[in-house]
């Protein structure tokens, strides 16, 4: 069964939002088989700012990452706008162009210099 990656719910099978926080689900419903990529974002568990949700938007549809939060998606090839932002910081953008079969992924670490979050050097963008 899948879950809703706002909320960690169970999905009613068919449904394209979550009864729970009506969060949109779309995209995390769709078929994992060759045509797609796969894409992981993924939070860090840390004690550091534990209490503070990260705003992530895939093509306008938005999720919150919680501390130690991951969500995963099976997309169809095409661009896509990922923006992230944290209250004390200004909206960032990240453009990925998904291919058959692709492996991307994004972590959020913690920006100590900064305040807030940043990507790890080891999110795989392309």
């Amino acid at each position: 069964m899948n879950k809703c990656p706002n909320c960690n719910s169970d999905l009613t099978a068919g449904s394209n939002f979550c009864e729970k926080c009506g969060a949109s689900v779309t995209s995390t419903t769709q078929p994992n088989n060759s045509s797609t990529g796969h894409l992981l974002v993924r939070r860090k568990k840390s004690f550091y700012g534990f209490a503070v949700a990260i705003s992530v938007t895939i093509n306008n549809i938005e999720y919150t990452l919680n501390n130690g939060d991951e969500l995963n998606f099976d997309l169809l090839p095409g661009r896509y706008i990922i923006t992230y932002k944290v209250w004390c910081r200004r909206k960032k953008e990240v453009t990925i162009d998904v291919v058959s079969n692709g492996n991307y992924y994004i972590e959020f670490v913690n920006d100590y210099l900064w305040g807030g979050f940043k990507l790890s050097k080891n999110s795989k963008l392309n």
